[in-house]
């Protein structure tokens, strides 16, 4: 009886769609410049590829520094898809708190791909890509 019923769950599992036993999806993606004007009062535009995900999402970032940060912007992916453009100007939020881009001096500038997902009350966080640049 138990050489027959392991022979039929054996039979049954071979006949079960090979998605049944897919490995979970796994964040991934890239973040590359596609178009740049990279001066005070310009901008960066993005290409950024991803692989679907079940849960979570995928956001990218840009942070500007002239010794403290100067600009600051994240955009989620699914809200601005890509090509994402980001302009480079002074944002009041940090000018109210003292952060002025001099925009007689480069600042250094880095962009990032990340991943977000919650698990009740943790987050996790994931760099998926990066890349540096001058403004």
């Amino acid at each position: 009886m138990k050489r027959i019923l392991g022979a039929v769950l054996a039979a049954a599992l071979l006949l079960l769609p090979s998605t049944a036993f897919a490995a979970k999806p796994v964040p991934s993606g890239t973040i590359a410049i596609a178009d740049a004007d990279l001066v005070y009062g310009g901008f960066v535009t993005f290409d950024v590829t991803t692989e679907p995900v079940n849960k979570g999402f995928y956001y990218t970032t840009v942070v500007c520094r002239q010794a403290t940060v100067v600009y600051q912007w994240s955009q989620r992916l699914v809200l601005f898809p890509s090509p994402q453009t980001y302009p480079f100007e002074q944002q009041d939020g940090l000018a109210a708190v003292g952060l002025i881009w001099d925009q007689s001096a480069p600042a250094d500038c880095g962009a990032e791909l990340r991943w977000y997902e919650r698990h009740g009350k943790s987050v996790t966080i994931r760099l998926l890509d990066s890349l540096t640049f001058e403004v």
